[in-house]
């Protein structure tokens, strides 16, 4: 059975001991990121050959239908300004729950899948155009993993 993705949702970690819900979204891509290659073609070999390297996360990109009023908006364009890195958290639509922190430690809800990942605002434009809305395509460069935290329990 397929999965529908309305209810996915994207959050980012504020504080210790605060996370913000990014409202708005109309998508989220790019989360993945493929593995280097390693080249260990020798002489005795008839093709090269290759074993995997690192991943290289990729960038994120967040379509959102821009609200300037939405605080938690004003914060993403704050963010991306500074250039500061932050924790952001992918919660699927397979769920309801959400992700809560305290101290700077974040707890996942068995009841839902979600990703987290490190990394900062690359890229925050706002456009307009004729007969239109105001909308963002946020790109998020991710640095280091993406952490599963599947849920657990069901088909």
């Amino acid at each position: 059975m397929a999965q529908k993705t309305q209810g996915t949702e994207l959050f980012y970690v504020k504080s210790p001991t605060s996370i913000v819900k990014i409202g708005r979204l109309t998508g989220v891509t790019g989360t993945g990121g493929a593995n280097s290659q390693i080249d260990k073609t020798d002489l005795d070999s008839t093709e090269n050959e290759y074993i995997a390297g690192l991943p290289n996360p990729g960038a994120v990109s967040v379509p959102i239908n821009f609200t300037p009023s939405l605080l938690a908006h004003q914060e993403l364009y704050a963010l991306w300004q500074s250039g500061a890195s932050t924790s952001f958290i992918v919660g699927l639509s397979d769920g309801t729950a959400l992700p809560t922190i305290a101290t700077g430690t974040v707890t996942y809800p068995a009841t839902r899948t979600f990703f987290d990942f490190n990394g900062y605002i690359a890229d925050f434009p706002i456009d307009a155009a004729v007969n239109s809305k105001l909308e963002t395509a946020m790109t998020i460069q991710r640095s280091g993993p993406k952490n599963p935290h599947f849920k657990t329990g069901g088909v």
